[in-house]
Order: structure tokens, then sequence, then C-alpha cells
């Protein structure tokens, strides 16, 4: 399916891969050339204002990219680390190549209808950043964003004081076009238990939300009713004790193959 712009999960970590190599920093500043710029003030397109000849530091883009979903912003970072927007998704290509995931990318900023993934994919790219780089819920998480003078607000409607406010919600990535219809990649965590939510192609913009809702409902009324694995008490050591030899084991709780 068309993912739109939760395309940027894929390109974020492809970021995030080259600050974890040294190639970068969030002190590292983009310059933004006149046709980004010009870009980035398209009304049909959501972006954060950029200026010409200026340069913006990574931390302030990558805000841009997950608070607003900037499509310059993460089209800026690509241009700078890979020279060209083509090599930058080729980068993000070979990485879902290697996990073996059901993913392709055409553009970096999701604007393509060519973008194809499946919404277990997404779970599997939106995990892997969570886990590898969980840095990116530093930004993800922000309900608003204040970007060199202008409040932008997050397009997450489930983050807190948010008009699908749901408690725990850390992120990740909202995603709408004509073509992929309203996307949302979100992640939840309560009381340790982190859950990441897919949902592709939903009718109309708060859909995402309300079913979202339901399936993390459902999901952490499930992991509160498995039961827990209790540790086996010491034995108590008699006069004598028969030697035994040592033994391995591994226990797991199953979840119900019907959810």
């Amino acid at each position: 399916m068309v993912p739109a712009s939760m395309t940027k999960v894929m390109a974020a970590y492809v970021i995030y891969d080259a600050m974890a190599q040294g190639r970068l920093s969030k002190d590292t500043m983009i310059p933004v050339g006149s046709a980004l710029a010009a870009y980035s003030r398209d009304p049909g397109y959501s972006n954060v204002y950029l200026s010409a000849g200026a340069s913006y530091s990574l931390d302030e883009l990558l805000g841009a990219i997950f608070v607003v979903s900037a499509n310059a912003a993460v089209m800026a970072v690509g241009d700078y680390l890979y020279g060209s927007e083509a090599a930058f998704v080729a980068r993000m290509n070979q990485f879902v190549s290697d996990w073996g995931i059901d993913a392709y990318f055409q553009d970096c900023s999701g604007v393509s209808s060519s973008n194809r993934v499946t919404p277990r994919a997404m779970a599997t790219i939106a995990n892997r950043l969570v886990s590898d780089y969980p840095d990116c819920l530093n930004y993800s998480s922000l309900t608003s964003l204040n970007f060199r003078g202008q409040t932008y607000y997050a397009t997450n409607k489930m983050l807190p004081g948010r008009g699908y406010d749901y408690d725990g919600t850390m992120g990740l990535k909202t995603g709408t076009t004509s073509a992929a219809g309203a996307c949302f990649t979100g992640v939840v965590e309560r009381d340790g238990v982190r859950m990441i939510s897919v949902i592709m192609g939903a009718p109309y913009s708060n859909g995402r939300y309300t079913d979202s809702i339901t399936m993390l409902d459902y999901a952490f009324s499930q992991a509160s009713s498995q039961p827990q694995a209790q540790p086996e008490p010491a034995p108590i050591p008699t006069a004598t004790p028969a030697p035994e030899p040592p033994r391995d084991y591994v226990s797991m709780v199953v979840p119900d193959a019907s959810a």
C-alpha cells in the first residue's frame, strides 16, 4: 500500500544511521538551495518555511520532519548526506532489502504514489527506528515546534492535549495523500509495554486515530491478561543433597493465535 509521509520513518532511520557512523551530528548545519526553499513554501505540501542560502541545524530539521512532516527538510538532509534524493532513497531501499521486508521507496518524503509498503513492514521499520535510535521519540512526542519564530503543531492527534489524546503515546508518524488515504504509525508505551500500531488507507483523517485506539485498547488488554512466569522456589537443602545434572530451559508465553 502507499505509505504517504510514513515514508519519512525510513528516511529518519538512514539519517540516524549516518549520525551513528559519525558522518554528521545534531549540530551539523545543512544548507538549503533556492529550489528547496521555493518548494518549502508551496501550500500544496507539508513543510516548514526554509530560506534560500540559509543553513539549518540537523536538530532543527529533525524536529520539522517528525512534528510537521516537513518534506523539504528531509530532502535537504538527504541531499547533504548523499548528494541527491535518488542516492538517499537508494540507501533507504538497501536497508529494507537487508531486513527482508516488503517495502520499496521512490522518494524520501512520501509524496510519490510509487512508494509501497505492507502494514507489517511499516511496523518493522518503526520498531527498528525506535529500538535502535530511541532519541527519535524526543522529537515525535512533541506536540508543537517553534521553528525560527514560527509555531507549528504536531500532525499526530493522539499526543497529549490533541484531539485524540491517548495515554502513553510517544509518536510516531502520520501520512496523507489522495493515493494513500489517511495513514498512521503510532508508538505507545504503558507500564513498560510498548505497542506499535499501523493504519493504512483510512477513508477519512480521524479514522486512523479511532482505529488505532481500538487496536491498541485490544492489544494492551491482551498484554495485561497474559500469565506472568513465576520464579521457581529455591530447593530446601538436605544433609546429603543428591547431585543433579545441569539443565537449560526457556520459558515462553505464547499469545492466543486468534489474536
